[in-house]
Parts: structure tokens; C-alpha cells; sequence
């Protein structure tokens, strides 16, 4: 966990006194874990349940964060990985009242052996979590690896370690780990390449010229406004949009950063005059290269 990485944690529920407020080993774990994380520059987004006092703590130590409001939203271990995958966090670290996955659940098994890495979650693994498991909490095991399913899809590993534990929190800043580690399937650049082509689209279209094209079928360029010849149907700022060619065959597709009344205005223009003709901008690009996956090749 060097400087520069950014994490998205979740805390079993049992950190939590009956009356809601933080208990010891919630404080213990926000005042060793939060501290040494920030010290060693690993940022975080908090989030949280409205009113949550670990979010609260949290947000004092990194000065920013969002919550929900305090309504049944989920166990906190598949929201923790949904949050991860929107802030494309670096890594889904999830603090149990247990050390690790093991092969058997080590409460009934005294042999039970932990499990420092797991490179993919087969359904042999997902096996070994058995039912809901833990003593604390809504989740419990099964819903961790669940969480970790979902995160790794967005191309994010998973950390599973004991929060109750101070020497085992501690360890973390220091790029230690005991706990399990649970690999993501493929990279988060993979991750965003496949959720890119297969995000469903908004009902309009951007046709290019054969040079824009070109250009983006070489897989490193940026959708310009004076690249593009005509606008199909409506969509708006944010949505999936697909790119065709001269005779509207598909080219490329991705995440439009103007809307279809908006591109109207800058097509065949230069990103310089942008400002100028709708007296404000969101950059210089229609569809930047990293929010574009190329779909078919072109000849040059």
C-alpha cells in the first residue's frame, strides 16, 4: 500500500455498539488503520450510511467522503465493491471479525488451514464460505467473496484481513498482509475495455469522416469535433454513444463528454472553438481515447 494508492474499506457491523455508535474495536481499528493509512499516503474515498460515526472518523483523517442516507441499503461488503469499481479505487479492503478465508470454516474445524492468495474465485472457493458464516454482521463470508467477485471485475483485488486486529491493521501501511488476498481476474484497463464495448448505448450515433476513422481505429486517439460529419437520434453528457464511419458502419463506441445537441454545434469545428460556441467546455474531446474501445479496424 504505497503513496498514491487509493482503497475503498468496509467494517462488519460488529464494530458497531447496539446503539449505533462506534465501539472499542471500532475505534481502535478507525484510529490505527485510517492514521497509518494517511501517513503512508494511501488515499481514501469515505463512504458511508448517513450518521455513520466510523464515516464521520474517517472523513476527519481525509477531509472528504459522501454518504448514504439511512436507509437498508445492502450489506456493506457488496457496496464497499460497487463503491470501488465507480471511484476506480486501487484496492477493496474488507475488515472481518476473521484472519483470512480458509479451506474449512475454522470454527468448526480446528485443522482448518488459512489461505494467503487466492488467484481466482472458482466455485470451489466460493465453497469453502459456506452460509453466512460469521457471528457479526449481515454478510459474513459468502457476501466477501461476493463483494470480491464484483470488485474484480472491475479489475480490483481484495483484501480480506482481521480488523480486530491491531498488529494486522497496522502491518497494512507497510505493505504487509495477513489476511487473504484475492486476486482480480483481469486488469482494470481489460475491465474497462470489455465494459466499454458492452454498456448498453443510448439510441443516437456520431458519424465521422474516413480521417477520424482512421485515426480512432488505430485504437490511440480522441474523438475531435472537426473529425465528426453528422449526429443520429439524441443522447446526452455521459452517455454510451456509438461511432460509425462514412457509411455508418460501426467503428468505435464509448462515453460522450457533450450532448447530441451540443455535438451538432461543434461538428467540423476545432476544439479551440469550443468555448467560443457554446461559451463553456468540458475539453477538447467529444470522446476521449481512455473512455473509447475501437470496434472494428480500418484500413489506413
Amino acid at each position: 500500500l504505497g503513496g498514491g494508492l487509493s482503497a475503498v474499506f468496509t467494517l462488519e457491523s460488529g464494530f458497531y455498539s447496539t446503539n449505533g455508535t462506534l465501539g472499542q474495536g471500532g475505534r481502535e481499528f478507525g484510529r490505527q488503520a485510517f492514521v497509518g493509512l494517511a501517513k503512508s499516503g494511501v488515499g481514501a474515498l469515505t463512504f458511508g450510511r448517513q450518521y455513520d460515526p466510523l464515516a464521520d472518523l474517517v472523513a476527519s483523517y481525509f477531509g472528504s467522503g459522501f454518504w448514504i442516507p439511512a436507509t437498508h441499503v445492502g450489506d456493506n461488503d457488496n457496496l464497499a465493491a460497487i463503491v470501488a469499481a465507480l471511484v476506480d479505487a486501487d484496492l477493496l479492503l474488507i475488515a472481518s471479525d476473521i484472519d483470512a478465508l480458509y479451506d474449512a470454516d475454522p470454527r468448526r474445524h480446528p485443522h482448518a488451514v488459512p489461505i494467503d492468495r487466492v488467484p481466482e474465485l472458482t466455485p470451489d472457493v466460493m465453497a469453502m464460505a459456506g452460509g453466512s458464516g460469521s457471528s457479526v454482521g449481515t454478510g459474513g463470508m459468502r457476501t466477501k467473496l461476493e463483494a470480491a467477485v464484483k470488485a474484480g471485475a472491475a479489475g480490483i483485488p481484495t483484501v480480506l484481513f482481521d480488523g480486530r486486529n491491531g498488529q494486522t491493521v497496522a502491518a497494512l501501511a507497510d505493505d504487509r498482509l495477513h489476511g487473504t488476498l484475492i486476486e482480480a481476474p483481469r486488469s482494470r484497463m481489460q475491465a474497462r475495455k470489455y465494459w466499454l464495448r458492452h454498456a448498453p448505448a443510448a439510441p443516437g450515433r456520431i458519424q465521422v469522416d474516413d480521417g477520424a476513422a482512421r485515426a480512432l481505429a488505430g485504437g490511440r486517439a480522441s474523438l475531435l469535433p472537426g473529425g465528426i460529419a453528422a449526429i443520429e437520434g439524441e443522447f446526452h453528457r455521459g452517455d454510451m454513444v456509438e461511432i460509425v464511419g462514412p457509411a455508418w458502419q460501426p467503428v468505435a463506441r464509448g462515453l460522450c463528454q457533450y450532448g447530441a445537441a451540443e455535438v451538432r454545434r461543434l461538428a467540423g469545428r476545432h476544439s479551440s472553438e469550443i468555448d467560443v460556441l457554446l461559451g463553456y467546455s468540458y475539453g477538447a474531446e467529444v470522446v476521449h481515447r481512455d473512455d473509447l474501445v475501437v470496434l472494428a479496424e480500418t484500413k489506413r
